[in-house]
């Protein structure tokens, strides 16, 4: 609800739309509430860095809106942005595996799953490690991300 608010007061002809609590994969009593957002959406965000959401979002959410994802590397010193294209042509889980063959084939990107260092155990999953990340870092790659969002957006 915070985010909503900021942009409600920063950009005039806001139409962010909010449900306070969710989990898109089991929404329960949400559900309604949600396929409503997601039919008048535009553009869906995702930037929870989940397989699973993605692949919900891309194949299961019934919407024109363009699938957006953005995320850090799990050391936080690489933002990653994929949007589909207006027409939904190429969908997001399309672009995702070929970011992969990126991963494999470009030597810059060698390092990319490499960890910050500092991780914290949250749960006890295979997937309950989380690093820790700097503030100023996250504050960093939101600002850009926001960015490049705001200019890929005005592109079809």
């Amino acid at each position: 609800m915070g985010v909503k608010q900021l942009i409600d007061v920063l950009y005039e002809d806001s139409a962010v739309a909010t449900i306070s609590r969710a989990n898109i994969l089991r929404p329960g009593t949400a559900e309604a509430a949600l396929n409503a957002i997601f039919n008048d959406a535009d553009v869906i965000v995702d930037c929870s860095a989940d397989v699973a959401a993605a692949r919900h979002l891309v194949l299961d959410v019934k919407s024109h809106a363009r699938r957006l994802s953005l995320f850090l590397s799990p050391s936080g010193e690489q933002l990653v942005l994929l949007l589909e294209d207006a027409r939904r042509a190429i969908t997001l889980d399309s672009l995702e595996m070929h970011f992969y063959r990126m991963l494999l084939s470009v030597e810059g990107l060698n390092d990319h799953y490499a960890s910050a260092g500092n991780l914290l155990r949250y749960g006890r999953s295979c997937r309950d490690l989380s690093a820790i990340l700097s503030a100023d870092a996250i504050t960093l790659f939101a600002g850009i991300g926001s960015r490049a969002l705001e200019r890929l957006l005005a592109d079809e």
